[in-house]
């Protein structure tokens, strides 16, 4: 499966903060029915470069984080750990992230618990934005 470039990159530094591991509770782009509790980031498009008024090589791209839980604190806790990771230390972990520097990643709202879903389980996403640099 090819994976988009920025959910590629996302679960990337997921992964190598020991958040989750992709493919056993962290997933891209496609929520499993199981595990119960998980993590999966999903693309959702960003502006065309045209009208940025950016150098020709910097995106504005942007993408949803999406936790399920079978506990309503444990979700809340793990999109904050989530947040930590993106947001607090960016800067020291997406620079040059799958041939991409992130110049900038940003939360685009704070974390919104959606329904339940059939079985129960709670579900809390939150949107980010990010100002991405090809090299």
């Amino acid at each position: 499966m090819n994976m988009n470039p920025i959910v590629k990159d996302v679960t990337t530094i997921l992964q190598a903060a020991a958040v989750a591991t992709l493919g056993t509770d962290l997933f891209a782009g496609k929520e499993p029915n199981s595990p119960d509790n998980c993590i999966t980031i999903y693309n959702t498009g960003g502006t065309p470069d045209q009208c940025l008024d950016l150098d020709s090589d910097d995106e504005l791209n942007t993408f949803q984080v999406r936790v399920r839980n079978n506990d309503y604190l444990a979700a809340y806790a793990v999109m904050d750990s989530i947040r930590d990771v993106i947001e607090k230390d960016k800067f020291a972990i997406v620079a040059g992230v799958g041939g991409s520097t992130y110049l900038s990643i940003w939360s685009t709202g704070l974390p919104n618990d959606l329904q339940r879903d059939e079985t129960n389980r709670v579900i809390v996403v939150q949107n980010y934005a990010c100002l991405r640099y090809f090299e």
